[in-house]
């Protein structure tokens, strides 16, 4: 058997030890941790992902606490992607997060080799995105 976390049991015996050691393999860059991307964040580290960068230029506000993640009345004022990592790393303590408080701009969606997810809402980054990536 392979050097999986033990968190991450029930997931190896449903894919196997091999896929399990891919998955914790990837480098993933997540651009836009709001209401879609701080669950997106989440889903990521609790399915194996073991080296994940966090982009949002954003604090918590009260108004994100119905539907984002890491939006408590504890984290209002912080900034998006510090409070959500802590949560992350609360999951798995092993797992490598970079957060970094930045806008996505074409720089900054140059700072990784794999893109997995834009969630924001500005139309013409993801049209840039999908432009230099395909």
């Amino acid at each position: 058997m392979a050097n999986i976390q033990p968190i991450f049991r029930r997931s190896e015996l449903l894919l196997g030890s091999e896929a399990m050691e891919r998955i914790a393999q990837k480098q993933v860059i997540l651009f836009g941790v709001g209401g879609v991307g701080s669950w997106c964040a989440e889903s990521l580290v609790r399915s194996g992902i073991r080296h994940l960068t966090i982009v949002d230029s954003d604090r918590v506000c009260i108004t994100n606490i119905n539907r984002q993640l890491m939006a408590t009345s504890q984290t209002v004022g912080q900034v998006k992607v510090d409070a959500l990592k802590q949560r992350l790393l609360s999951i798995n303590p092993s797992a490598d997060i970079t957060a970094l408080q930045k806008i996505f701009t074409e720089e900054t969606a140059e700072e990784k080799n794999v893109l997995v997810g834009c969630c924001i809402r500005d139309i013409h980054m993801h049209l840039h995105r999908l432009h230099h990536r395909h």
